[in-house]
């Protein structure tokens, strides 16, 4: 059939004729395929595409899925050359926490590392910048001169937990010595030389919390990298005696060491940041399980949203050709699933100027991590697997059924009833032949309307209750009902960039943060509130259409587990240490500020 009969074919289909001739250039006028594109790619041609039904998004390429290496245990001392899955889940137990590609194993070398120092090489300039402009705003994190950027990024990750959770890391009657204070405590560390590591970085959380959280709020606007630096940098090689020089490792492979000790520091809760993930059927003895701290995708594994690059870790992925351990990788599930969920999309290892440009990674406010546990995957994605399975198959046979009512030998049906009708009206003796080819005109029609309305209905479940890159249209509903999903994960930090990222505070309101060490002193430090969330999913998705040079860091939690003002002001008010340091600390400023003959500070 020519390409106009195939238009035609299409627009039957009420598709719109723009999309019915796009999706056919681009699938060299195979119908079949055409259709197949137009109901896997509705946003990248016309969310209007097929009347009354509700698209998913744009299909990115599908990478690999776990090798039998994936959620393996690992020996404390692997041997450097072994390589893991191209899939990575950073594992809790490994030196480096990390299921590694063969890309990966070259982490030493200087031109693998992209956590770059900052730039700029004083403080000093920054310090009439140390007061809020609006009071209730957040106390931010910004990088230090010399200080490596994995440091910074691990201060940025204390920063979620003072807004978030630092009720799990403080108590009312807290009995420890006074936390020392110093003017420039904000950017240095205050420490005698036998003082513990493990111990000063406790206080240094302490401190970033007491200046949050207080009920009265700070008049301090930032603190810097530079207060976690030589502490945390001990800590890591303490508790990772491979990485000899954190400078030379990614993101993936420091913070979960931070995570790790910032995790034996809370009082109250020990499984705030540490998930597990299990690998093997039914039988205990087949089956692995491993410890997770983060998840983190390399760049060329990054997908139109997060839903689908998680897909390719725990789902086999049925819009392509699984090979023959299709079985074995659907095994691959997560456990038990802490209520802070951190992922990292990985720096390139080379910026390739000519790399292509994509749309950019969706990444959602509200994330369903547990549609990848196994309890769901049995009792729910199993059985929509199945249904998305044989609804293709349904697909491609009522094409095929079409087809075959439209044409007969490579020629047009109804073209050629058409022309026998018109050829029997002029013959007034056509012995009742006409009214039969009426007849059979009208039966192809009917049967072709009602296998294209079965192609609706199939495709329109394909792309709603059966779309497992996009849940949330429908399978959200479905194991919220059946009680797999309790709650959501509600995305609190997305870092851009070392100098630009994005905080969520306890009353729902996003404010951008930006640092820039070559602007003038007064404009050096930018703090605003967001105009809405989906401010923060642009910037985000206009971030990732090409590789990164240095990583991009996303922090989920639960809100049930979130701090409660009230709970958070009756604590710190029953917390004399925390509450000494911060009226130390706004005396301090309100000194500064009236030597300056400038406003008043609450203390």
């Amino acid at each position: 059939m020519d390409f106009e009969g195939n238009v035609q074919s299409l627009l039957e289909m009420g598709i719109a004729r723009d999309v019915a001739e796009q999706a056919l250039r681009e699938c060299n006028g195979d119908v079949e395929a055409a259709l197949n594109y137009i109901f896997n790619t509705p946003n990248e041609i016309d969310n209007d595409a097929m009347a009354g039904q509700q698209m998913g998004s744009v299909p990115v390429g599908t990478q690999g899925i776990f090798d039998d290496s994936a959620f393996k245990i690992q020996e404390n001392n692997p041997p450097q050359s072994q390589s893991y899955s191209e899939q990575q889940l950073v594992q809790e137990n490994l030196p480096d926490n990390t299921f590694r590609s063969d890309s990966d194993t070259n982490s030493d070398s200087d031109s693998s590392s992209s956590l770059e120092q900052s730039q700029y090489t004083s403080i000093d300039d920054l310090i009439p910048q140390q007061f809020k402009n609006t009071m209730d705003y957040p106390t931010v994190v910004i990088p230090a001169p010399a200080v490596p950027n994995h440091i910074y990024y691990c201060a940025l990750f204390a920063l979620f937990i003072s807004i978030h959770l630092p009720h799990y890391f403080v108590k009312a009657d807290h009995d420890d010595m006074p936390l020392l204070f110093s003017p420039d405590w904000f950017n240095d560390i205050d420490r005698e030389p036998e003082d513990e590591p493990l111990l000063v970085l406790r206080d240094q959380l302490h401190k970033l919390i007491a200046v949050q959280n207080s009920n009265d709020h700070s008049a301090r606007a930032f603190v810097t990298s530079k207060m976690f630096d030589v502490d945390l940098q001990s800590v890591i090689q303490s508790n990772e005696p491979m990485l000899t020089n954190p400078n030379y490792f990614h993101l993936y492979q420091i913070l979960p060491s931070f995570i790790k000790t910032i995790a034996n520091l809370s009082y109250t809760e020990k499984n705030l940041f540490i998930s597990s993930a299990i690998q093997g059927g039914e039988e205990a003895s087949s089956s692995k399980e491993s410890l997770l701290s983060l998840f983190h995708f390399l760049p060329e594994e990054y997908e139109s949203n997060l839903y689908k690059m998680f897909n390719v870790l725990l789902y086999p992925d049925d819009d392509h050709d699984i090979g023959e351990d299709e079985d074995e990788v659907s095994e691959n599930s997560l456990k038990e699933l802490a209520p802070v969920m951190t992922i990292i999309f990985n720096e390139a290892e080379n910026i390739d100027e000519n790399a292509p440009v994509t749309n950019g990674v969706e990444v959602p406010l509200k994330f369903y991590p547990q549609l990848y546990t196994k309890k769901c995957k049995d009792q729910l994605i199993s059985h929509v697997l199945s249904k998305r399975k044989d609804g293709r198959k349904e697909l491609k046979q009522i094409l095929k059924d079409i087809g075959n009512l439209k044409s007969y030998q490579g020629k047009d049906i109804l073209s050629f009833i058409n022309s026998s009708l018109d050829y029997l009206t002029k013959d007034k003796d056509d012995s009742g032949i006409a009214e039969e080819l009426h007849k059979l005109k009208d039966e192809l029609t009917a049967k072709k309307t009602e296998k294209m309305n079965s192609y609706k209905q199939i495709s329109e479940k394909m792309h709603t209750e059966w779309n497992i890159q996009n849940p949330e249209l429908k399978i959200v509903e479905t194991a919220t009902k059946l009680g797999l999903i309790d709650e959501p994960y509600f995305l609190n930090l997305a870092v851009v960039s070392p100098f630009f990222y994005f905080v969520r505070n306890r009353k729902d309101e996003w404010y951008e943060v930006r640092f820039n060490p070559f602007n003038t002193a007064e404009d050096k430090i930018s703090v605003g509130k967001c105009d809405g969330p989906g401010e923060v999913i642009q910037h985000v998705k206009n971030s990732t259409t090409v590789p990164n040079s240095t990583p991009l860091m996303f922090v989920y939690s639960k809100d049930s587990y979130m701090a409660d003002d009230t709970e958070m002001q009756e604590l710190l008010s029953q917390n004399k240490t925390l509450l000494d340091f911060f009226k130390q600390d706004q005396i301090y400023l309100q000194n500064f500020e009236n030597a300056r003959g400038e406003g008043d500070i609450r203390i």
